[in-house]
C-alpha cells in the first residue's frame, strides 16, 4: 500500500550569520557575498499517514562574503508530509475521523466480527465476516429454521439477529381411526398406514404422508361397515325392512301383502364377508283359485275367472247371454286359502226360440231351414228379390237374427221379412242390335236402310219403344251421326240399342307430305281440303296449289285444284328445296389503243386475268365472305373512231369481261341488295385501279394502258343460279329429286325416269323392261316391269294388281306413313283430322288455315242452302216425347 504525498508549507528560516565588515581591505579589495552548496535530500517523513508528518534538508556556506559582502539565506528547510486518512477518512487536527466500518489512526482497518458456523442440520452461505457482511441460513430437507436466517456484520464488532437453529417439520396430529387402527409418525417424511376393524372396510387412501408445508397427503379416510352384494330385492306384492340398510350386522325382514304368502327366509343378516345369510331369495307367492268354467249359453265376469288363476279374494259372478234364461246361483269367491266358495258354480242358461219365417214368392230366404222351422238365438237368416227385382227403397240383400231383450223369454226377429219390398228391375233386352254401318257414296246424301231390333224383358210386356231413326233415313257427309232404340217395360225399366251411321266421301290417293315440308288438311262439311307449305329455310322451285281439293266422282276421289285456274294442274304437290343465296355479275368493258388489230388476242386476255387476280384489293379480301370471280373474258379489236387519237393510233382493243360474287356461306340470309352493293363497290375498285395504272397490261414486247374514261358497264346487275337450279325470288332453289331443270322451271321427271340428286339437268331412263308407273321418280328401285293388260300398279303396295282390287285401295285417310321429322302417324285421320298441322309453325298454320277456311266457308254456304231445300221425312209420334231429349242425351252417353 503506498503513501500519498501532500503539499508541505515550506518555512525557512534564514540564519543570517556575521555583520557587515567594516574592514578596510586595501585599495585592491573587492565586496564579495557569501556561497553556497546543494541543499541536501529530503529526510523521510516522520509519519506514514495522519496529520504530523514532515521532512526536511539542509545546506552550507562553502566560501565566506568578503570585501563588505553579504550571506544571505538558510541553511534548513522542512516540509509536510503523508498528511491523509485511508478508507474515505476525513483529517481532523486530532488526527483521522474513520467512516462508519473503518478504524486506526490512519482509518486503515476494516471492522471484524467473530466468524460463525452453520446450525446443525442447516447450511451457511457468504461466510465472511467484515464489517456490512450478510450470512444466510438454510435447513436440510425435513427440518425448519427457526432464528434469524440472516445476520450482518455491524461496526461494533457484533452480529444483527441472533443465532438460528434447525428443527425437524412436524404435521399435526391425526385423530384416531374409529373401528380401525394406523401406525405412528408426524414427521417430514413419515407414512402413516391405515387398516379397519373385522366387518368394516377402509373409505378413502390406505396411507397418509407428512409433506413439507407440515401437511398431510391427503383426507383422513375412515372405516365403514361392509355392504353385502347385491342390495336384497323388495319382494314383488311384499316388503322388505332393514336395519342399516345392506350393511355389515344390518337384519332385513320380509313381509308378503295380503292375497300372498312368502316363499324363502323371513329374514337375512349382513356378515363380515359381504354375503347375506340364508341366501335362498325371498319372493311372494299370489295366492290363487284356478279358473271356473263358463256355463253353456252364458258367461262369467269379470272373463279371467274363465281364462286364468284367480286372485284371493276375487268374486265371479255367471250370466246368461242375450236371449237364455238363467237358473241357480251365480256367484263364486276365491277364499285366500285358495279354495273357491261354493266349489262350482251352479247355474243353468236356457236358449230362447223365434218362429220360423214366411216369405212372399218374390223373395228368396238362405238358408232354407229358416223357412222350416224354428231358429235358435242368435241364427242369421238372409232375404233377397228373385232375379229381375230390387228391393224398392233399401239394400238388395237384408239379414235377419233370432234376438231377445233382457227378461224376455220368447225371441224375435231383428228385422222383419215384409221390410223388404220386390219390384221388377230389369231393363228390356236387346237380342240383336244393328251393327255400325259404314258406307262410301259419291252423292252427298244417302238413304241407309237396316233390321230393326228385337227385345226381350223379365215382364213380357214391353209397353213403348223410341227410334231415333227410321230405316231408310237419309245420312250426309261428315261425322258418324248415332242411331238409337229406348225400350221400356210397364215398370218403367228402359233398354237401349244404339249404332252409328256414317256416310264417307271417297277418298283421295294417299300423297306423302312433301320433302322438308307439311300438309295440312281438313275434313269439314265432308270435303277434304289440303295445302302444303315448307320448312323454314325451304321454298317450293315449283308453285303448288294454293289449295288442293279431294274431287267425288262415281269411281272414287281425285286431286285438283279447288280453284281451277288457265294453270296446268300438277300432282302429286312438288317438294321443298333449300332456298340458296345466288351469285351475282355485272358486265364490263376496259379499253386499250393500238397501232393496229395484228395484236395476240389471247395472250392479252390471259395478261389480263392474271392481272385481276393479282389486283391488291383482291388479295386483301375485298369481298369479305364472297368469292370474287372473272368469267367471260373476251378479247376483240376495231377501228379506232375518228375522235380518238393516241400517238397516232388507229385500232381499239376492247376487253369485256363478268364480275361474279359468289357468297361463301351460301345462305339466303343476305339480300340481292347485299349483293348489288358489293359489286357496285367493286367497280369502283376496280375503276380507281385503272386510273392508278393497275390494269396495264403487255402484249408482246409492249405495254399498254387503258383509255381514260374507257371503263364502262356494259350489263346491269344480274343474278345468276348453280347448274340446276331455278331463281325464285332472289333465291336459288335446287330442283328436288324426281325433278330436272328445264331453262327457268323444275319440270318432273316423266314415267320411265327417274333421278335420285338435287339439282340435275336431266333424267335417268330406267333399265329395259321397267318403267317408273308414275311421274317424278326418286330412285331405280322404283323402276318396276310394265303392268299386264287388265291391272294396274298401286302404289301403296308397289305391284301390279287388277283394277278392280286397286279401285279399294287404301285412300289418304287409311294409309299409314311416316312424315319426314319422325314422327310415326297411325292412321292419316290421326294426323289430318280437322285443324291438324305437321311440321309447321303458329305462322304457317295460321296463314294455311285461312285460306282454307275461306274456301271452305264457300262450300258451307251452298251445303246449307241444298239442306234448307231437302225435304224432311215425317215421323210418327211417340208417347213419350217429352222424355225425347232426356233419352236422347243418355242414349249417346251410352254409345260413347
Amino acid at each position: 500500500m503506498g503513501t500519498p504525498l501532500y503539499c508541505s508549507v515550506l518555512f525557512i528560516i534564514v540564519i543570517v550569520f556575521g555583520a557587515k565588515s567594516s574592514l578596510s581591505c586595501g585599495p585592491s579589495c573587492s565586496s564579495s557575498n557569501c556561497r553556497w552548496s546543494s541543499w541536501s535530500s529530503w529526510t523521510s517523513c516522520s509519519a506514514s499517514c495522519g496529520n504530523s508528518g514532515t521532512q526536511s534538508r539542509q545546506r552550507r556556506v562553502i566560501q565566506q562574503a568578503s570585501c563588505g559582502g553579504s550571506c544571505h539565506g538558510s541553511s534548513w528547510q522542512s516540509r509536510q508530509c503523508n498528511r491523509f486518512c485511508y478508507n474515505g477518512g476525513s483529517l481532523q487536527t486530532y488526527g483521522c475521523n474513520c467512516v462508519v466500518g473503518y478504524e486506526g489512526s490512519c482509518c486503515q482497518t476494516r471492522v471484524t466480527c467473530t466468524r460463525l458456523s452453520a446450525p446443525a442440520y442447516g447450511y451457511i452461505r457468504n461466510n465472511g465476516n467484515t464489517y456490512g457482511t450478510t450470512v444466510t441460513f438454510s435447513c436440510q430437507t425435513g427440518y425448519e429454521l427457526r432464528g434469524s436466517s440472516s445476520r450482518t456484520c455491524r461496526s461494533d464488532h457484533r452480529w444483527s439477529g441472533s443465532q438460528p437453529s434447525c428443527h425437524r417439520i412436524t404435521c399435526s396430529a391425526l385423530p384416531a381411526l374409529a373401528n380401525g387402527v394406523a401406525t405412528n409418525g408426524q414427521y417430514y417424511g413419515d407414512t402413516v398406514t391405515f387398516s379397519c376393524n373385522q366387518g368394516y372396510e377402509l373409505e378413502g387412501t390406505t396411507s397418509l404422508t407428512c409433506q413439507l408445508d407440515k401437511t398431510w397427503s391427503g383426507l383422513m379416510p375412515r372405516c365403514i361397515k361392509i355392504t353385502c352384494q347385491p342390495d336384497l330385492p323388495v319382494p314383488n306384492n311384499g316388503s322388505k325392512t332393514c336395519s342399516e340398510g345392506n350393511r355389515f350386522q344390518s337384519t332385513c325382514i320380509f313381509s308378503c301383502q295380503l292375497g300372498f304368502r312368502r316363499v324363502g327366509p323371513e329374514t337375512r343378516t349382513c356378515e363380515h364377508t359381504g354375503q347375506w345369510t340364508n341366501g335362498t331369495e325371498t319372493w311372494c307367492e299370489e295366492i290363487i283359485c284356478f279358473p271356473l268354467e263358463k256355463p253353456a249359453g252364458g258367461d262369467v265376469s269379470p272373463s279371467v275367472c274363465t281364462s286364468q288363476p284367480v286372485a284371493a279374494g276375487s268374486i265371479c259372478t255367471a250370466s246368461c247371454f242375450t236371449g237364455f234364461t238363467l237358473s241357480g246361483n251365480p256367484t263364486a269367491v276365491c277364499s285366500y286359502e285358495g279354495e273357491w266358495y261354493p266349489s262350482v258354480l251352479d247355474v243353468n242358461c236356457t236358449a230362447i226360440t223365434c218362429n220360423q219365417l214366411d216369405p212372399p214368392p218374390d223373395i228368396v230366404v238362405e238358408p232354407e231351414n229358416c223357412t222350416l222351422s224354428e231358429a235358435s238365438f242368435l241364427d242369421n237368416c238372409t232375404f233377397f228379390c228373385i232375379p229381375g227385382y230390387s228391393h224398392k227403397n233399401g239394400p238388395d240383400v237384408m239379414e235377419t237374427t233370432c234376438s231377445a231383450s233382457a227378461g224376455q223369454h220368447n225371441g224375435g226377429w231383428t228385422v222383419p221379412i215384409t221390410d223388404m219390398d220386390c219390384q221388377d228391375s230389369m231393363d228390356p233386352v236387346c237380342q240383336s242390335c244393328p251393327e255400325d254401318v259404314s258406307v262410301f257414296s259419291a252423292n252427298r246424301e244417302l238413304a241407309i236402310d237396316w233390321n230393326e231390333p228385337t227385345w226381350l224383358d223379365n215382364s213380357g210386356n214391353i209397353t213403348d219403344i223410341f227410334r231415333s231413326h227410321y230405316p231408310g233415313s237419309l245420312f250426309y257427309w261428315g261425322a258418324p251421326q248415332l242411331v238409337y232404340y229406348i225400350a221400356r217395360d210397364n215398370a218403367g225399366n228402359k233398354g237401349f240399342c244404339n249404332f252409328t251411321v256414317i256416310v264417307k266421301q271417297h277418298a283421295c290417293p294417299y300423297q306423302a307430305p312433301p320433302q322438308n315440308g307439311a300438309i295440312a288438311c281438313d275434313t269439314w262439311l265432308g270435303g277434304q281440303f289440303c295445302s302444303v307449305s315448307c320448312n323454314r329455310d325451304f321454298d317450293f322451285a315449283r308453285e303448288p296449289e294454293s289449295l288442293y281439293y279431294c274431287r267425288q266422282e262415281a269411281e272414287g276421289g281425285t286431286w285438283s285444284p279447288f280453284l281451277p285456274g288457265f294453270h296446268e294442274f300438277i300432282f302429286p304437290w312438288p317438294d321443298c328445296t333449300r332456298r340458296m343465296q345466288p351469285a351475282a355479275a355485272i358486265g364490263l368493258q376496259l379499253q386499250y389503243y393500238s397501232f393496229d388489230c395484228n395484236v395476240d388476242t389471247e395472250e392479252i386476255r390471259q395478261n389480263f386475268i392474271t392481272q385481276m387476280r393479282q389486283l391488291n384489293f383482291l388479295a386483301q379480301g375485298f369481298c369479305m365472305d364472297a368469292d370474287c370471280n372473272i368469267d367471260n373474258v373476251e378479247v376483240s379489236c376495231g377501228m379506232a373512231s375518228t375522235t380518238r387519237s393516241k400517238r397516232q393510233a388507229s385500232s381499239v382493243i376492247n376487253v369485256d369481261f363478268d364480275v361474279v360474287i359468289i357468297r361463301k356461306n351460301n345462305s339466303d340470309n343476305t339480300s340481292s341488295d347485299d349483293l348489288t352493293s358489293h359489286l357496285e363497290n367493286l367497280v369502283m375498285n376496280i375503276q380507281a385501279g385503272v386510273a392508278h395504272g393497275d390494269f396495264n397490261i403487255s402484249s408482246g414486247n409492249i405495254t399498254i394502258v387503258p383509255i381514260p374514261d374507257s371503263f364502262t358497264e356494259i350489263t346491269g346487275v344480274v343474278l345468276r343460279c348453280s347448274h340446276g337450279q331455278v331463281l325464285k325470288n332472289s333465291t336459288c332453289l335446287s330442283c328436288p329429286a324426281g325433278t330436272y331443270t328445264n331453262t327457268t322451271v323444275c319440270k318432273d321427271c316423266p314415267m320411265g325416269f327417274y333421278q335420285e340428286k338435287e339439282a340435275q339437268e336431266v333424267c335417268l331412263p330406267c333399265p329395259n323392261g321397267t318403267t317408273t308407273h308414275f311421274p317424278r321418280g326418286t330412285s331405280i328401285t322404283q323402276c318396276r316391269e310394265f303392268c299386264k293388260q287388265g291391272t294396274q300398279f298401286d302404289r301403296t303396295t308397289a305391284t301390279c294388281r287388277n283394277v278392280s282390287e286397286v279401285s279399294t285401295t287404301p285412300a289418304m285417310d287409311e294409309v299409314t306413313y311416316e312424315q319426314t321429322d319422325n314422327n310415326a302417324c297411325d292412321e292419316i285421320e290421326n294426323c289430318l283430322q280437322p285443324a291438324h298441322f305437321t311440321n309447321l309453325s303458329s305462322e304457317q298454320q295460321a296463314l294455311l288455315l285461312g285460306g282454307a277456311l275461306i274456301c271452305v266457308v264457300m262450300v258451307a254456304a251452298g251445303f246449307v242452302m241444298a239442306l234448307k231445300c231437302k225435304k224432311k221425312r215425317k215421323i210418327s209420334p211417340y208417347s213419350i216425347e217429352t222424355e225425347v231429349q232426356a233419352e236422347t242425351a243418355k242414349a249417346k252417353e251410352v254409345a260413347a
